[in-house]
């Protein structure tokens, strides 16, 4: 994948991101929305099942339940952060920070030191959703 199409998913990513935030936090968390495959299909939870009620909690300022709901929000809320102000830096000043951060990440997932404790923390947070039912 050329730079321009990573700027585009990543454009689109956030773009998409924080319309689905907005429109389930008009909802106010009502919503009986699942889009999980896994739930749909197998009708058990994934390791990403509740992260946008968490995102919902946190920018609210509950940060306990977030965390207690799916720590991974802490993760979408950073990245949500982070990416637009990297891909406003790099459109205003012709840059490519947010390229050499993606290849540098990539680097390093390549390597089991580094994607090992990402999926041993994933796997807990898919054993949390199962034993909570979220």
């Amino acid at each position: 994948m050329n730079s321009r199409q990573l700027y585009i998913l990543f454009t689109t990513l956030c773009i998409g991101g924080y319309s689905w935030l907005f429109y389930f936090f008009s909802l106010g968390l009502r919503a009986d929305i699942i889009l999980c495959p896994s739930k749909l299909i197998f009708h058990f939870s994934c390791p990403g099942c509740g992260t946008t009620r968490a995102c919902i909690y946190l920018l609210q300022g509950h940060i306990t339940k977030a965390l207690l709901l799916n720590p991974n929000c802490l993760i979408v809320i950073a990245a949500g952060c982070i990416l637009p102000i990297l891909l406003i830096h790099d459109f205003v000043l012709r840059r490519h920070l947010l390229i050499n951060i993606y290849k540098y990440t990539e680097d390093k997932l390549h390597r089991s030191y580094f994607w090992i404790p990402i999926l041993i923390f994933e796997v807990v947070i898919w054993i949390h959703n199962l034993v909570f039912g979220i």
